[in-house]
């Protein structure tokens, strides 16, 4: 096993450290822990969104397992504020966010590979976790091709469309449902 004889072994070690971290609190990541609703056109997006944060969750774990075994410390860290403004949004809406997300991690990933390019450790799960990302945005990219997005479906759905993807419950004026309880006097 060849490890880093860099003079730059701290810097490498940071570098795959914060792509760990990069991965492990991705967009996709975030959107597993949020739930959030889509539409029934839209099913096949859901499934591959929580396919993207199972791989990322995977290889965030493998790149943390080798950090530790090369005796690094792994800083913690924390989803981006930003993404706490996704919360009740649909996937549809949040679908080329995603992709940007994924664009970030590819280009981060590819920056990586060459600074780190004489590991062959390294080298190894990032080619693999490469692999996994760019198959995925693809993926991402063919669902939110033009010929591919669904029209709406009804009334409910168009309200949807206008008002930045939040559910017809939660848009500003209508009622979601009566606050009364539900007990018997």
């Amino acid at each position: 096993m060849k490890k880093l004889t860099n003079n730059n072994d701290a810097r490498n070690l940071a570098m795959l450290s914060q792509f760990a971290g990069m991965l492990d609190y991705s967009l996709a990541r975030y959107l597993m822990n949020a739930r959030p609703w889509v539409r029934r056109p839209y099913l096949l997006l859901g499934a591959i969104a929580r396919r993207l944060a199972i791989e990322h969750e995977h290889y965030a774990g493998e790149i943390v397992r080798l950090l530790h075994a090369r005796r690094y410390t792994v800083n913690s860290r924390t989803f981006p504020m930003e993404f706490t403004y996704y919360n009740h949004l649909s996937l549809e809406y949040l679908a080329p966010r995603l992709l940007e997300d994924q664009n970030r991690l590819i280009n981060f990933a590819n920056a990586v590979s060459t600074e780190l390019s004489g590991d062959y450790e390294v080298e190894r799960i990032l080619k693999k976790s490469l692999a996994s990302l760019r198959r995925y945005g693809s993926l991402l990219e063919e669902l939110l091709a033009p010929h591919r997005i669904a029209p709406p479906t009804s009334a409910e759905d168009r309200a949807v469309d206008k008002n930045a993807g939040r559910p017809p419950d939660r848009v500003k004026g209508r009622n979601a449902r009566s606050m009364e309880s539900q007990t018997a006097a």
